[in-house]
């Protein structure tokens, strides 16, 4: 920018040279002359001459679909395009700033589905060209139907740990996706998908789990018991170890003998640490007396069992330990699922009682969206089982649709 700066500095020039000419009463530079070159120096500074416009409704149409939603310029870049950005390109400063981010407590993009910088450009130019307030962008496979099924973690916090999607025909229908029916006739096809991901790993870590470590349930577990022989440099102790799991095995229930070197002492704390439902100590004394002992990892009992009984006491302390593990799970997420009624109760609940808030929905996005922005807290599902605590949304007081669970989410 030279050019500009040989104008500034002219510039500069003529108000000292007016400055002076003032003081010693000789002729000033006419104010033509200094117009002229406030008009150059502005040209120069903006080429193009475009001025900045303060209301968007008096743009026509062709320049609303090329700029609204990127007004201000990129200030990296003073770029006007708008902007498409990998994940990778954004940095986080430390762990703290990516869990406030991903958690939707600090403002930012992470070009997920929830803060994407690209689609909130395309969403801002669809309602100014539709002259509405707000829009909001799906994919062209969005469903028409989804069904979710939505966890409680201990912190509070929601996770989704499933779907199910019926699609219709609209992803179809988007890629010209036909087939030939029993008409003998195009037809667009109708799509389902359904799937789970490894954050439902996280989430039984995250539900069941302790400050001891994890708590697997026992239809999920690799191993469903481990056998840890006492003193197993003695005699019969290692055989009978085995013997034992061999019986086992053979009933379908997963087993695992831990005859490392270690103490038992620190096998009991690995095996407790890895979360695996049971374990069995077997040591000569054990042995003499034909019994065993069954630790329960859920609630920590032991239980004196025959060897003659293992087989089957084992399956029904394994069924008993999955339905209480369930039964924890269920009491906690209901202990952490509040009502609110109007916005006051439920801003508050949100922000002062993790978990869940039931809460009545007119439907409109712009409510949806003020939550999310009042409060970071978003729609996990409207369940199956409808209830009506009010007739009126609890965002904008019109007349409700519908009960949804609101939640913060990871």
């Amino acid at each position: 920018m030279p050019f500009v700066r040989e104008l500034k500095r002219e510039r500069l020039h003529f108000l000292c040279l007016r400055l002076k000419t003032s003081r010693t009463g000789a002729e000033k530079p006419g104010r033509d002359h200094i117009n002229s070159f406030d008009k150059r120096f502005e040209k120069e500074r903006n080429p193009t001459g475009i001025k900045k416009v303060k209301n968007m409704s008096d743009l026509r149409f062709e320049t609303l679909q090329l700029h609204v939603g990127q007004e201000q310029a990129d200030p990296a870049t003073d770029s006007r395009a708008v902007p498409i950005y990998q994940t990778t390109s954004y940095v986080f400063h430390n762990s703290k700033h990516a869990a406030d981010r991903f958690g939707l407590a600090d403002a930012g993009n992470i070009y997920g589905r929830l803060t994407n910088s690209t689609q909130d450009v395309l969403e801002k130019r669809i309602a100014a060209l539709e002259g509405g307030s707000a829009a909001l962008a799906l994919a062209s496979g969005a469903a028409a139907i989804t069904y979710t099924i939505e966890a409680l973690m201990h912190d509070g916090k929601a996770l989704q740990s499933g779907t199910s999607h019926n699609f219709g025909d609209g992803f179809a229908r988007a890629f010209n996706i036909q087939y030939t029916d029993k008409d003998n006739k195009l037809s667009y096809v109708y799509q389902t998908s359904w799937g789970m991901t490894t954050r439902l790993i996280g989430a039984v870590i995250m539900v069941h789990g302790d400050d001891n470590g994890l708590k697997l349930p026992p239809r999920v577990a690799p191993f469903q018991t481990v056998i840890i022989p006492i003193m197993q440099n003695k005699p019969g102790v290692l055989d009978k170890a085995n013997e034992l799991a061999a019986a086992l095995k053979a009933k379908g229930i997963r087993v695992k003998v831990d005859d490392t070197d270690k103490r038992p002492g620190f096998k009991f704390s690995e095996q407790e640490m890895r979360g695996f439902p049971t374990r069995i100590e077997i040591g000569p004394k054990d042995i003499e007396a034909g019994t065993c002992i069954v630790a329960r990892r859920d609630t920590g009992e032991k239980i004196t069992v025959s060897l003659s009984e293992i087989e089957t006491k084992l399956p029904e302390i394994l069924d008993d330990i999955q339905k209480n593990m369930l039964e924890t799970a269920r009491k906690h997420r209901d202990a952490h699922t509040f009502s609110a009624t109007n916005y006051e109760e439920f801003v508050d609940a949100i922000n002062n009682k993790p978990g869940f808030v039931k809460a009545m929905w007119c439907g409109n996005v712009e409510c949806e969206n003020k939550i999310k922005d009042d409060t970071t807290a978003t729609s996990r599902c409207m369940p199956f089982e409808q209830e009506k605590i009010s007739d009126v949304c609890v965002c904008c007081g019109k007349p409700a649709k519908a009960l949804v669970y609101w939640g913060k989410a990871y």
